[in-house]
């Protein structure tokens, strides 16, 4: 059968002829006969359909050139669909012939007076092998096969068009896809077809060949119909449509719009190309969609580009080309970071950014890469990353979708240390004005982040005093310690001990600082001695 995009009914002729096919390769009977012929009758049915329909598609031919003036234009498009109707009339004729041939070398029908009533020779093979194989090469069937495929190639020669929109319709075994067997490929039209094949089932493929013709019909003229609607341009869809300076606008600048119809016609189907390459079209719309680059950028950080595009369309007869260059421009990307004190970053600690190029919007597709740097991504967070840089300076390189965008550089400095304070519960403590003995029960030391650092990396800025000397002195003599403690200290026993003058000596040894990875590591610190006058 032939290709191209099918109508319902044609699928359904198809299918049929699919059952007729397997049915063929079944034992004969007389319930699988009359499968036949209602095979038969219903592509006989179908077949009507198409020549009313295609008889309608020639009237409204000649109706459209007759309310366009019987242009010379228009006079030539009816020719060909004269032509093709005539021609085709003439192959539906001859089929029909054979048919009847085929009828009357079989004994008529059962009931003469019922046009569909069921054939006397339904099941007769050697009569139809008599009247469609004998003769060899001059074989009616091989007449048959001739007589269609010359009209296959009178069809393409009417239209203008290459014999592949036509191929021809009665074919050998070795030209049919349909046929996988071996010992079939070997057959010519006329054996492959009218040998071993009840009348009935002839009759059936002869409905199924004329289907087809008609398929090629009713595909020619509507591509005549076609080609006269694209004449005039008459365009049958009409929309609004606005053509922006930008999409995105700043606040408080100008938004600048031409709004303006657009027009395109439904029976129009156009070639779009860019730049010489065809891209897809939907509606009667080109699709155009590239990636965006510039090799250099000017002082506004804009560069210019260009594209020619092309739109073909069907116009008095012939292909016409509209050109049109469309220029625009490319925006430099810029990097933005944000989050935290980006002044500078915190050496070997988890500095978390967000590092987003807002021009992109939705197409931002970030990859990133780190010099003097390790990267972390953060989960469920496109823009968001973790630095931990291990160099004075380090950068952060960034691509979107593969494109190169540009890189973020930031300077490094070290970690500052954390100073260490004698807190009285959440109190500092003056040891200038000396504590009370009672005062020791809720004494602490604690070690406090800078500002800064804690604000920019919180999850690292967590420290911990680790390890305070505690001595009792009472003049030269230490009455109590010395004794290792934490910052929570813990000095409830010394209470009983302490006397008017006597003084509590802190000498911290160590302070630990959890980092974002919860790892902990020796920190420096910032004081750490206290001698506290005890009352």
């Amino acid at each position: 059968m032939a290709g191209g995009r099918e109508t319902p009914r044609q699928k359904l002729i198809g299918i049929m002829y699919l059952i007729l096919l397997a049915l063929l390769a079944l034992q004969v009977s007389s319930a699988i006969m009359e499968k036949f012929k209602f095979l038969d009758d219903s592509l006989v049915e179908a077949n009507d359909g198409a020549e009313k329909g295609a008889a309608k598609s020639l009237a409204s031919i000649k109706k459209s050139a007759e309310e366009a003036g019987n242009r010379d234009v228009d006079k030539k498009f009816v020719t060909m669909a004269e032509q093709i109707t005539e021609h085709t009339n003439k192959i539906k004729t001859y089929i029909d012939g054979v048919r009847k041939e085929m009828i009357d070398k079989t004994g008529g029908r059962e009931d003469e007076a019922d046009p569909n009533s069921m054939f006397k020779g339904a099941k007769a093979e050697g009569e139809i092998e008599d009247l469609m194989y004998a003769g060899g090469a001059n074989s009616k069937a091989n007449k048959l096969k001739n007589e269609v495929n010359t009209w296959c190639k009178e069809l393409a020669r009417i239209t203008g068009e290459s014999e592949t929109e036509y191929p021809a319709l009665a074919l050998d075994g070795k030209d049919d896809k349909r046929i996988t067997e071996k010992e079939q490929k070997k057959k010519d039209y006329a054996e492959l077809n009218f040998t071993h094949t009840p009348m009935v089932a002839a009759m059936a493929m002869m409905s199924e060949l004329k289907s087809n013709v008609l398929k090629y019909e009713t595909k020619a003229l509507n591509k005549i119909a076609q080609q006269m609607g694209a004449v005039d341009l008459k365009f049958d869809k009409v929309e609004a449509f606005a053509s922006a300076e930008s999409r995105i606008v700043a606040s408080g600048a100008k938004y600048k719009a031409d709004i303006f119809l657009v027009a395109s016609s439904s029976a129009l189907t156009p070639t779009v190309k860019v730049n010489g390459r065809d891209v897809k079209v939907e509606n009667g719309k080109g699709k155009y969609e590239v990636t965006a680059s510039a090799g250099a950028y000017d002082a506004n950080n804009l560069a210019k580009a260009s594209y020619n595009a092309e739109v073909t369309v069907k116009f008095n007869g012939k292909d016409t080309t509209f050109k049109q260059k469309i220029e625009y421009q490319i925006a430099k990307p810029v990097i933005q970071v944000s989050a935290g004190d980006i002044g500078a970053l915190y050496r070997n600690c988890g500095n978390k950014l967000n590092i987003d190029v807002p021009a992109l919007g939705a197409s931002y597709q970030p990859s990133f890469r780190g010099e003097g740097t390790a990267i972390e991504t953060v989960p469920g967070q496109k823009s968001q990353v973790i630095l931990v840089p291990s160099n004075p300076e380090c950068k952060v390189h960034v691509t979107s979708s593969g494109q190169n965008i540009g890189f973020a550089s930031f300077k490094v400095r070290l970690a500052p240390n954390p100073q260490v304070l004698l807190a009285n519960g959440a109190t500092p403590v003056n040891i200038k004005d000396g504590l009370s003995k009672n005062s020791l029960r809720t004494l602490k030391v604690i070690a406090k982040a800078e500002e800064g650092f804690q604000k920019a990396c919180p999850n690292d800025a967590r420290y911990n005093v680790a390890q305070v000397e505690v001595i009792l002195k009472r003049g030269r003599r230490a009455i109590k310690g010395p004794q290792n403690m934490t910052g929570g200290l813990g000095l409830a026993d010394f209470v009983s001990s302490v006397q008017e003058g006597d003084a509590l000596i802190l000498d911290v040894k160590s302070v630990k600082r959890a980092n974002y990875k919860n790892q902990i590591e020796d920190a420096k610190f910032s004081g750490g001695l206290f001698v506290v006058p005890l009352y």
